[in-house]
Formats: C-alpha cells, structure tokens, sequence
C-alpha cells in the first residue's frame, strides 16, 4: 500500500500554490493519482487547504493539535 502524509505547521510561502498543485494532479499518471495522502494538521496549518488537498487524493485528515503526532500516524495506520 502506497501513501503519502502530508505534514503542515504554516502557510505555504515557497514553491508552488495550493491550486496549481491540484492542478498538475491531473497531468499526473492514473496510478500515480490514485495514491492516497494523508495530512496532519498541527500548528497553524490551514485545515481547508489540508482538506482540499485529502478530498482530492481520497485520503483522510488528522489533527495533531488534539492529541500527539504519534497517535496521528497511528490512526493512519488504522485507516489504511
């Protein structure tokens, strides 16, 4: 099983934007694209963005800010 967790404290302020990432996701090869992320949330990370981005990618969102990083990967884990 392949994924991919995507882990924020902040805003995005270096390389590409929100949209022209989800953009590209669709010159991305079907197999490639159908990996799942998974993103924690911690810090002051936007969850819409973070939510934008998991919807696309059919994976899941977790918030470390209400528990500890270790339970969130485990909850990954738990999911897949």
């Amino acid at each position: 099983f392949t994924s991919i967790v995507l882990m924020s404290d902040g805003e995005n302020n270096r390389g590409i934007s929100l949209e022209d990432f989800l953009g590209g996701l669709e010159t991305v090869p079907e197999p490639a694209r159908s990996v799942k992320t998974f993103a924690i949330q911690f810090g002051e990370a936007d969850p819409e963005e973070l939510r934008r981005i998991v919807q696309r990618t059919s994976g899941a969102m977790f918030d470390a800010n209400r528990g500890s990083l270790a339970s969130a990967f485990k909850e990954i884990r738990d999911y897949q």
